[in-house]
């Protein structure tokens, strides 16, 4: 992928999310269902006012299950069975199956609703989510919270928790391949070309390979806390003065942080 800066004159950096755009060449990202709810309650519908709220999701089967409170008047719980489609334009369309209102089966959501349900699901202009008929739709490029991505998504699979995506560039953008410095790398992300920050450093015709130091699951990276995951892993020159990085996921980081203040604290107990 490539990093374009949202200002001209000023480079990306990794400190500042707002900086740049993240341009997708190519992308295999798999999001489970409980970052997906958490992204959608604080992101999409994160606002006073929403719609929806308290919103919990599972996968069964080849469907994606929706759960949470919706308000219209009064708070009602309500629960959605929906297919997950890709849209020829790259969107995503959730269909609804079965739909649960109050725990009541409704058989057509317009016919529950009535004319006002495009009011009942409106969010705010540029949160990515919208409705069709009965359908919603979800803007892959706009329902994610800073930085912004350009790119087109091209697969959507859903099973086993997770929802697995494939971006290519958008028609127009560069395709030209871009090769990793080190083959065989399972989960990573590369970033070349430009000028690139984090931190104190700069690189000036940005080559930076960033790894997944534990490939048997997925990257769980975070640009909120890569520092702390930079500095838990090690990195690597290469021989065209590139970069390779080799971080812990996110997860497997805090865990040892926490076995280790909770040993520190166990340890500080037995002191006579």
């Amino acid at each position: 992928m490539r990093k374009a800066s949202t200002a001209a004159g000023t480079p990306p950096t990794f400190d500042d999310k707002k900086s740049f755009t993240l341009i997708m060449h190519s992308a295999e990202i798999a999001i489970d269902t409980a970052s997906l709810a958490v992204l959608l309650n604080r992101h999409v519908f994160g606002y006073p006012g929403a719609p929806l709220r308290n919103l919990r999701l599972r996968t069964e089967g080849n469907e994606l299950v929706q759960s949470g409170t919706l308000r219209k008047g009064i708070s009602m719980p309500f629960r959605i069975h929906a297919t997950v489609t890709l849209m020829p334009d790259g969107r995503i369309r959730l269909h609804p199956t079965s739909v649960k209102v109050l725990g009541v089966g409704v058989t057509n959501i317009m016919d529950f609703f009535g004319v006002e349900l495009a009011n009942v699901i409106k969010v705010k202009a540029g949160r990515g989510a919208s409705i069709d008929g009965n359908d919603f739709i979800l803007d892959p490029e706009a329902i994610l919270p800073p930085p912004q991505i350009r790119g087109r998504l091209t697969r959507i699979a859903v099973g086993n928790g997770v929802i697995e995506q494939t971006f290519s560039a958008q028609p127009g953008q560069d395709t030209t391949p871009l090769r990793t410095p080190t083959a065989k790398t399972p989960n990573y992300m590369y970033f070349r070309h430009g000028i690139l920050r984090f931190g104190k450093l700069t690189m000036v015709d940005a080559d930076l390979l960033i790894v997944d130091d534990d490939p048997a699951n997925i990257f769980d990276f975070s640009l909120d806390r890569y520092n702390d995951q930079l500095v838990a892993g090690y990195s690597k020159s290469t021989a065209a003065l590139g970069l390779v990085v080799y971080m812990p996921d996110l997860k497997t980081l805090d865990l040892k942080r926490r076995a280790a203040a909770g040993d520190s604290a166990a340890a500080h107990a037995k002191k006579p």
